[in-house]
């Protein structure tokens, strides 16, 4: 739509019932009688969002008019409204002036009281009249109002036809009597059916049209209309959502009519029923995953309970504290599994005089892990029943043939390559010596302040590639040395600040710096360690540590 300069003060531009103003790069340039009604001519020149407070239909706020899409409607809220009436819609479109191009913004409240000038006017006049001239002048104005007013209501036609949303005008009963061209297009009607008038049974569906006759009577009344929804029957009997915003028309003191704006809620609608059905779904599926839980827990708690239980038979097979305090004055025994089994085990068993003691570690952890130290424990105290050469080499080397065989380990149907590393120590007290072989596995002894490492043969408890026979090393029992066996467990976890593995050179370090400690205090100083090298890191595997004192 074109304003022509002269249009700033047009009767139009002026007597147009609801606020319109002119504005140039965030400013009100210019407002018609409405606009000065409500917001005073101060307001003119005013940066528009130090008056209003504007928001689009998404609650989205608006802070430069840069964002704002013509024909859209907007919520508003003035900062420091004048009248009594403080929120509403806006909508705007552009205008164009010579060379120079200007938004125009159209103000809809939700409760207003339009400026009826023609009776404004007729009051003004009416105080004048004292003589017959001054009547003939006044109605000669009052034809001059009428025709005014004929000519804004026709530009005010032509003004709601560039508004996308439905405008509509109703007669005192509630009969449709103006529709834009917005209203004719969503609704079906035309010009013929706007004369004959469109009554509310016609426009609203059936239990919607005593609602619509109750709330005409409130706005005609003069109560707010805070926007009332309805579903309207096309002409071709199609139904459309709406929200209907609407204030009274006055004629002089007298209503008689309502304005209003139908505005199409359908993808609201859409919008909500597809939020409703996902809310259904999600209910749904919350209701799935907590049977999935309820089930999984049920579940983990059976394999808890097997596991528990699996533990106990476990430990059953590990040997007693009184067998230990019976064969090692001096000891401690640090046991820590990764999880309720473990795949470390450690062994003590006497014969003819002698101590035997191992510690070991198999493959994996955990049911894995503890099924194959059970089988461990079993070979070896086969072994120690049935032998006559009680070296550990020849027992290792007994060991590792039982499991190669037990486990199908062959070259031509091998099927694994589980197996185990172990420390084995046998303690002859008759001739004041200790015997040591290992697979992969070393001992440790501190002699006179110093570490001594006895290195383990290369090789597992199992199926290699390459094997040889294990080999003893032979070492004299010293009153006051102490000797560790352990598996890789306590040196493998990570933690620190660095996260890194604790390494042997750490774990000799801390061995050799309390050796000399009661024993008990050895495997606390060791447990307090590792806790605090782990942090909050996960244990990553079972831990093993024997310590014992001649």
């Amino acid at each position: 739509m074109i304003y022509q300069q002269e249009n700033f003060g047009s009767i139009y531009f002026q007597n147009v019932p609801y606020p319109v103003c002119f504005i140039s790069r965030d400013k009100f340039l210019k407002g018609n009688k409405a606009f000065i009604y409500h917001f005073g001519d101060e307001s003119i020149h005013q940066n528009v969002f130090s008056v209003f407070s504007i928001w689009d239909i998404h609650n989205n706020k608006i802070t430069t008019l840069l964002d704002i899409a013509l024909n859209k409607i907007y919520l508003f809220e003035i900062k420091n409204p004048k009248t009594g009436w403080s929120e509403g819609k806006i909508f705007f479109n552009d205008a164009q002036e010579k060379d120079k191009k200007y938004l125009t913004a159209t103000i809809i409240f939700s409760h207003k009281k339009e400026i009826d000038i023609a009776t404004e006017l007729a009051l003004e006049r009416k105080t004048r009249i004292e003589n017959e001239d001054e009547l003939k002048q006044y109605i000669e104005e009052l034809e001059a109002i009428d025709e005014a007013l004929e000519e804004s209501n026709q530009r005010f036609a032509k003004m709601s036809d560039l508004i996308p949303q439905a405008i509509y005008e109703t007669d005192i009963n509630g009969n449709i009597i103006f529709l834009n061209a917005a209203g004719k297009k969503i609704l079906g009607y035309n010009d013929d059916d706007l004369k004959k008038g469109i009554e509310a049974k016609k426009l609203f569906i059936d239990y919607d049209v005593e609602k619509a006759k109750q709330n005409l009577q409130k706005i005609l009344h003069g109560h707010e209309s805070h926007g009332n929804e309805y579903l309207l029957k096309t002409k071709n009997h199609h139904t459309i959502p709406v929200r209907a915003y609407a204030s009274r028309i006055m004629k002089g003191n007298n209503p008689i009519g309502v304005r209003g704006i139908f505005i199409d809620i359908t993808e609201q609608k859409q919008a909500k029923q597809q939020i409703e059905e996902n809310l259904e779904l999600i209910r749904y599926q919350k209701q799935e995953l907590e049977e999935q839980y309820q089930f999984v827990t049920r579940q983990n708690m059976e394999i808890v309970e097997s596991m528990n239980y699996a533990r106990r038979i476990q430990n059953a097979l590990l040997p007693s504290e009184e067998t230990l305090n019976k064969l090692v004055k001096e000891y401690f025994v640090l046991f820590k599994p990764k999880e309720i089994v473990s795949g470390d085990f450690y062994w003590v068993t006497h014969k003819k005089g002698k101590i035997m003691m191992a510690a070991a570690d198999c493959t994996g952890h955990g049911i894995p892990g503890a099924f194959m130290s059970m089988l461990g424990i079993a070979f070896l105290n086969e072994i120690a029943n049935t032998i006559t050469n009680s070296s550990p080499a020849n027992i290792l080397n007994i060991l590792r043939e039982h499991v190669i065989h037990t486990l199908k380990q062959d070259k031509q149907t091998r099927t694994t390559m589980d197996g185990l590393d172990i420390a084995l120590c046998v303690i002859d007290t008759d001739k004041n010596e200790i015997q040591f072989a290992g697979a992969n596995n070393p001992l440790y002894v501190v002699h006179n302040g110093q570490l001594i490492e006895y290195p383990a043969d290369k090789m597992p408890i199992g199926y290699a590639h390459a094997y040889h026979k294990f080999t003893n090393k032979t070492i004299k029992l010293v009153k006051g040395d102490t000797f560790y066996i352990f598996s890789d467990g306590y040196m493998d976890q990570f933690g620190g600040k660095k996260n890194k593995k604790f390494k042997p050179h750490r774990f000799k370090q801390l061995i050799k710096s309390i050796h000399d400690k009661p024993m008990n205090e050895q495997k606390e100083i060791l447990y307090l360690t590792l806790e605090e090298w782990k942090g909050n890191f996960e244990q990553i595997d079972d831990i093993i540590i024997i310590g014992f004192r001649y």
